[in-house]
């Protein structure tokens, strides 16, 4: 039996050097998948404020198309006038179904990068638990003073 504890006590020690790189790599990786969740998410933001932008211009189209309406109703404007209003309202409606889409699409890789993150997360957890567990059989054995007088010094 006591052939066996150097032996165990150098696979401990590598277990436990292994399970600790193993958990700052998962750390990394969890990191880096939250750095890209928050780029998207800023996209969504930029995305979410070009469109409020949009839609103020268009509010802006639709009031015009309905000055343009009542102005031929009066007898003063224009037929070409009054299409150009109705355009401006289907580019609205187009512009509203673009803009659900792009804002469903950035939902998802949030979601997505979500998750990665959190599973680079539990791995760096195991990991870390893995490391910690070798490292107190490692002592539990006898640690470094054992192996000091193992190989003597």
């Amino acid at each position: 039996m006591p052939q066996i504890a150097p032996v165990i006590m150098a696979v401990t020690a590598v277990a436990s050097v292994g399970a600790t790189v193993a958990s700052m790599n998962s750390q990394k990786q969890a990191t880096k998948a939250q750095a890209q969740m928050a780029n998207v998410q800023q996209k969504q933001q930029e995305v979410s404020y070009m469109r409020q932008q949009r839609q103020a211009v268009r509010e802006t189209q639709l009031r015009r198309a309905q000055s343009v309406a009542a102005a031929q109703s009066m007898g003063v404007g224009s037929t070409s006038m009054a299409y150009g209003g109705a355009g401006a309202m289907s580019s609205q409606v187009g512009s509203a179904l673009g803009y659900g889409s792009q804002q469903s699409g950035l939902s998802a890789q949030v979601t997505s990068l979500g998750n990665t993150a959190n599973m680079y997360n539990a791995k760096a957890n195991m990991f870390g638990s893995m490391a910690q567990l070798s490292g107190t059989a490692f002592n539990w054995l006898g640690g470094p003073e054992k192996i000091r007088s193992m190989v003597g010094v």
